[in-house]
């Protein structure tokens, strides 16, 4: 493809033509306009996103499922990029982008729109549609070739009355909803019961779901249980390699895809997100929290039990008082009056051998949130016995 601008270049046109025909390139080309100032960074996990992004517009893809951590690129790649790129081919698309705030679809929605109008863009592939100028609204805009984007959020009842060629939800869930069943499960029947049922044509039509996992009745668990329907090809990108469960993509087509990594505890995209940003993001979110938004495990690969290879000792040293910890990050010295104190206690009232144990715990928690048990009571003790060794 040349385009018909004279104000390009023969190597820019050239250069165009190659990212027509390819979504990665298109990418890097593209970067500039949506993150101005802020240089693009490679990496493998980004251009497995685009591989499959292109498969879903050249329709190898029916049913994209893709996870993976927060800040990793998936809404500049799956719910901004591939959209200007898709109208390259097919100007007549129709997109229906979903998230589960309004105010992110609608983003994603100015971006997507913002690259369509950009000089950049215009000097390219201006020549092959245009946008309307009677819907061109920052939820919904339309080109003469009657291929739209609409922007809706999850569990909108307006749904109902919407379609597109290609759905995409971006977070279905915020992670607030990993406490709250409710929520979650009504989210859960809106996929299935209005969502699903928005494709223009069952046949052709193609459907995109990304984002970190919650929990695991979330939307991505439903769709790995095959109980969305169809035949979903799932990208799973953990922050840490797990050699015990590598991701592998078969696409329709016959091509296989695989995570590249092959040390375990290998960093998904180290440029960005090296060791010490890993460890702290452990220590924020805890394992549970770790395993499902970085992990995309919502139970951790071994099971939420406490192992007995996760026992670390610490010792107190009186003359500076300090504890000293064995960590995963190293020999740490933590001041005792930097730590707070956790009092921990599981009653029970009866003194017979077979009756639960009376335990009483006392902790101190660290800046780092390491939990240091002090002392632990655990006996059969009467009543008025457990009453005096709380108060001491």
């Amino acid at each position: 493809m040349l385009a018909t601008y004279p104000s390009l270049s023969l190597s820019e046109q050239i250069q165009a033509g190659k990212a027509r025909d390819n979504f990665t390139l298109f990418v890097k080309e593209a970067w500039h306009i949506i993150e101005p100032g802020t240089p693009f960074v490679p990496g493998w996990h980004l251009d497995a996103i685009a591989e499959h992004l292109q498969a879903v517009i050249e329709g190898d893809i029916k049913r994209l499922l893709v996870n993976m951590p927060p800040r990793h690129g998936k809404s500049s790649f799956i719910s901004t990029l591939i959209h200007p790129w898709s109208w390259l081919h097919n100007p007549s698309l129709r997109w229906l982008c979903a998230s589960y705030a309004l105010n992110l679809a609608t983003r994603d929605n100015l971006k997507c729109r913002r690259i369509i109008k950009s000089r950049w863009f215009q000097a390219r592939y201006g020549h092959l549609f245009v946008l309307t100028k009677d819907q061109d609204a920052k939820m919904k805009f339309e080109n003469d070739k009657s291929g739209y984007r609409q922007a809706v959020s999850v569990g909108a009842a307006g749904t109902t009355g919407e379609g597109g060629d290609i759905l995409v939800i971006d977070d279905p869930h915020p992670i607030e909803q990993k406490r709250s069943d409710m929520k979650r499960e009504a989210v859960l029947d809106w996929f299935l019961n209005t969502w699903s049922s928005r494709l223009n044509d069952e046949a052709s039509g193609a459907m995109i779901v990304v984002g970190q996992r919650i929990h695991t009745q979330d939307v991505s668990g439903l769709i790995i249980e095959g109980a969305a329907g169809g035949e979903w090809v799932h990208l799973n990108l953990p922050a840490e390699y797990e050699a015990g469960s590598p991701c592998r993509t078969y696409f329709p087509s016959g091509k296989v895809w695989e995570d590249p990594r092959t040390e375990e505890g290998e960093l998904l995209w180290e440029e960005r997100f090296p060791r010490p940003v890993i460890e702290q993001k452990k220590r924020i979110h805890g394992p549970l929290g770790f395993a499902a938004i970085y992990q995309q495990r919502p139970v951790p690969a071994g099971g939420n039990i406490y192992k007995e290879k996760d026992r670390r000792f610490f010792t107190i040293d009186q003359a500076t008082q300090s504890y000293l910890l064995e960590t995963p990050r190293g020999r740490v010295t933590v001041p005792i009056a930097d730590c707070w104190n956790l009092g921990v206690i599981d009653l029970a009232t009866s003194t017979q051998t077979k009756a639960d144990y009376f335990v009483f715990e006392t902790w101190a928690i660290t800046p780092f949130k390491d939990g240091l048990l002090l002392d632990c009571i655990h006996d059969h003790l009467e009543f008025p016995e457990q009453q005096s060794t709380i108060s001491l």
